[in-house]
């Protein structure tokens, strides 16, 4: 595995984690899909904590079919601003790479 696959996996977590920081779109994940209580949303990583690295992987990777298809879903609602549509069809589109889920279940 490179290196450089973990590094970019772990910025595109960061990715999720900012666009889901925002009320609306997280609790619009939440609440639409059904996710079982307790599932949890990626947050931001920080850099200088080990744990903060495994919290957010076991989030993305207990979450990862509700993030696919909230992010489908929030990427062609109307009642989202543009920049909410257009950067939830950014993350979809990088979420489904092999890359990326090569490293999410590999990071377990």
């Amino acid at each position: 595995m490179e290196v450089e696959w973990i590094q970019k996996f772990y910025g595109e977590v960061n990715k999720i984690g900012k666009y889901f920081s925002t009320p609306k779109r997280s609790i619009f994940l939440l609440e639409t899909f059904g996710c079982p209580t307790g599932t949890n949303v990626p947050s931001t990583v920080c850099d200088t904590r080990w744990t903060s690295y495994a919290d957010v992987t076991s989030a993305g990777f207990g979450s990862c079919s509700y993030l696919v298809d909230g992010l489908e879903a929030l990427g062609s609602i109307g009642n989202f601003d543009l920049d909410s549509r257009n950067g939830a069809k950014a993350i979809c589109e990088m979420t489904v790479t092999y890359e990326f889920v090569f490293c999410l279940t590999v990071s377990l």
